[in-house]
């Protein structure tokens, strides 16, 4: 049977403000049998969950994140990524990358938002704007057909 590994830790000595400059966690069993998670907290941070400038783990909260769930203040980068600029799985940013990709302008195979490419851009357009096809000739605008050529006006 695998023994799994204990838990380690690395705090440096150097700190900013009382926070380490890195601060490594990493989780595992501890020697009453119980699963610890790693936490880290400092400048650079890593561990199952990682508070910092940069962090990087399973959850990941910084100015700059990489992770499974990541929300950064600038960057963020995982399955599910929150921030200003964020690529992921479903990504939720001002400029959004990924699979499911909600922002101002959003990249993805169901981009919503302002500014859309993706594969399915009829989606972004419903949700955003309310309507799934042209408008009515009996509404302002409508006069046109799907392909945007003006339609004569209906006899009578």
């Amino acid at each position: 049977m695998p023994v799994a590994p204990v838990p380690r830790e690395y705090r440096s000595a150097r700190t900013w403000k009382g926070v380490p400059l890195v601060h490594v966690a990493l989780g595992g069993r501890d020697v009453d049998g119980r699963h610890r998670v790693g936490r880290a907290r400092g400048v650079v941070a890593v561990g199952g969950v990682a508070v910092g400038v940069i962090a990087v783990g399973g959850v990941a909260v910084g100015l700059v994140s990489v992770g499974g769930v990541s929300v950064g203040l600038v960057a963020a980068v995982g399955g599910v990524a929150v921030a200003a600029a964020a690529v992921g799985v479903v990504s939720v940013a001002v400029l959004a990358v990924g699979m499911v990709s909600i922002g101002v302008i959003a990249v993805g195979v169901v981009g919503i938002g302002v500014l859309t490419t993706a594969v399915s851009p009829a989606t972004a357009a419903a949700v955003w704007t309310g309507t799934t096809g042209p408008a009515p000739a009996d509404r302002p605008g409508g006069a046109h057909d799907r392909y945007g050529r003006t339609r004569a006006p209906r006899p009578g």
